[in-house]
């Protein structure tokens, strides 16, 4: 089984503004490491960004947006413009117990 964390907001900090700030970080650092790094760098700046990416839509569910129907319809725009799948990667959303 596949696990990402969604972190746990810190109240002292901006959530949306920590959240840009973090995405530009993170993009920035992908990009250095693509340029310069080896693959252990690449793979684990691409994780990061990815991290922070669910954490951004996290927060838009908690706002009513409906995920699940947000993403199929950002697949079928993906698939429209031409995309072929390559391969899939599933989720599923779990509420973390022991913390």
């Amino acid at each position: 089984m596949l696990e990402i964390m969604i972190l746990k907001h810190d109240p002292k900090y901006n959530r949306s503004k920590d959240i840009s700030a973090k995405i530009k970080e993170e993009s920035l650092e992908l990009q250095n490491a693509l340029k310069f790094g080896d693959q252990d760098e690449i793979v684990d700046e691409s994780l990061d960004l990815i991290t922070v990416a669910l954490n951004a839509i996290n927060e838009q569910s908690k706002d009513g947006v409906d995920i699940e129907a947000a993403i199929e319809l950002h697949q079928k725009k993906l698939k429209g413009r031409g995309w072929k799948t390559d391969k899939i990667i599933r989720f599923y959303i779990e509420e973390e117990k022991n913390e």
